[in-house]
């Protein structure tokens, strides 16, 4: 079993006058689980990153990997693999010598290293790149090598530090499918940092949010994404309907309207609002039943097979996704009421 747990952890770095501390009270990651870690630039998820891998020490606190204490282990008696944003080929070695390399450190017989790199390099997709170096292959490929490199140390757990940023969309989400493949058929447990939300919701099963060195949450991307803890996690998994308003029984009230909350919810503070829950009305009649609020259409734009629509209301600026079909009735410059969808809001405290 290869599940992680941190405890306690704290990492600082940097001068006094300049100086940032990473500090992670909990975090499990599940034997078997591709687990993300994700955040904006400098908000510390390579060094959580690097301190599991053992390339960073940590101050206080501790590792655990599958039971055992990995705290003080040295980054090579982990049994972790490692993929980084650049592949980090050594460029005078051939492919199948760059996937060997690893195993050569551990001293695995020279026929066992061919054969299993050649497996490896076939599980990528490169049977037949063997014979070739690193300045003959493309930024995709060459990630592909180093993919390959580490899974043929068969390790427990592979830590991947956005490996695929510096590819093109088209390519990244080809990584992104056999990365996956890979990690289903062999079981293993992958850590991943990304700050690209996209790939949180085609790769993860579950994924913690990291804001100036601290978990703000945790979940899976789905549940951050339709309950997220605060303003911040909505704004990251791609909400920016944020309206603020008084409470009262069984709803929060805006300038222009209200929509319902849960029931017993006493504190003023913001509900969030998913782009693809919301409902416009034209016309001058006001919906006949339900909570709505007001706001006139600014921008329609197309996005592949959907509708992102814009809205200027008296909370601020709406966006709401709609299919083709949906609201094609609608123009630019038209009142609309807006309702949302049961389950499309989510309320927390500010």
């Amino acid at each position: 079993m290869n599940h992680i747990q941190l405890r306690d952890i704290s990492k600082t770095y940097g001068s006094s006058g300049r100086s940032f501390t990473l500090n992670v009270e909990s975090m499990d990651i599940k034997s078997g689980e591709f687990f993300g870690i994700v955040g904006e630039s400098g908000s510390g998820k390579t060094t959580l990153l690097r301190s599991i891998a053992g390339l960073e020490h940590i101050d206080k606190g501790s590792i655990h990997i599958g039971g055992e204490d990995f705290t003080n282990i040295p980054p090579q008696r982990r049994g972790i693999g490692m993929v980084f944003q650049q592949p980090l080929l050594f460029p005078h070695m051939n492919i199948i010598k760059n996937v060997e390399f690893g195993l050569k450190m551990k001293k695995v017989s020279a026929r066992d290293r061919r054969r299993i790199s050649i497996g490896a390099l076939e599980k990528v997709g490169l049977s037949g790149y063997e014979s070739r170096y690193p300045s003959q292959l493309s930024g995709g490929q060459m990630q592909r090598v180093a993919i390959a490199r580490a899974l043929a140390s068969n390790p427990k757990i592979l830590l991947m530090d956005e490996p695929f940023s510096a590819l093109d969309p088209n390519l990244r989400n080809d990584m992104r499918e056999m990365t996956l493949k890979l990690q289903r058929e062999y079981g293993i447990t992958v850590l991943f940092v990304t700050h690209d939300r996209d790939e949180a919701f085609m790769l993860f099963d579950n994924m913690a949010l990291v804001r100036s060195g601290k978990i703000v949450q945790t979940g899976t991307p789905r549940d951050m994404y339709e309950r997220p803890g605060d303003e911040y996690v909505a704004n990251f998994m791609g909400i920016n309907n944020i309206l603020r308003g008084t409470v009262e029984e069984g709803f929060i009230a805006f300038e222009d309207g209200k929509l319902p909350v849960p029931k017993g919810t006493v504190s003023n503070g913001a509900v969030s609002i998913r782009p693809e829950s919301i409902r416009l009305i034209g016309g001058e009649d006001p919906p006949k039943e339900g909570f709505y609020f007001k706001g006139s259409v600014i921008d329609m734009k197309y996005r592949m097979g959907f509708l992102s629509i814009g809205i200027d209301s008296a909370n601020g600026r709406i966006e709401a996704i709609s299919t083709l079909d949906g609201q094609n009735d609608l123009n630019k410059g038209e009142n609309v009421y807006i309702t949302v969808k049961e389950g499309g809001i989510y309320y927390f405290k500010d």
